[in-house]
């Protein structure tokens, strides 16, 4: 087996965040605040947040119900998880400072 590496794709810096507050909490400051600013920093090319732990939410559908309107869990999955999700929209500079740019598609509450 032959890798061709790059050296320059390799993360730099770790960084690990604690505090007094629950691993949801420090993980939504990471991924709201931290990591924003440090992909403002120039010749940052991003910055990713890993750990913590992840606010979850079960979803029962009953079977009846996927059979009436003829469909599957992976479909249903498919939709929620199409619909849930932020991307990069690219980039503004102004003066000597960046700005990310995203859209906002991530659900933010349990009616949505």
């Amino acid at each position: 087996m032959i890798l061709k590496a790059d050296l320059s794709m390799l993360p730099i810096m770790s960084y690990i965040v604690t505090g007094n507050r629950s691993p949801e909490e420090l993980r939504k400051i990471s991924e709201d605040i931290i990591k924003p600013k440090l992909e403002q920093i120039q010749g940052v090319a991003s910055a990713s947040v890993s750990g913590g732990r992840e606010r979850a939410i079960l979803i029962e559908v009953p079977q009846n119900r996927l059979e009436a309107y003829n469909l599957t869990l992976s479909q249903i999955a498919g939709m929620l998880g199409g619909q849930n999700i932020q991307i990069s929209a690219g980039s503004i500079t102004e003066g000597n400072k960046n700005f990310l740019v995203r859209t906002s598609g991530e659900y933010t509450d349990i009616e949505e």
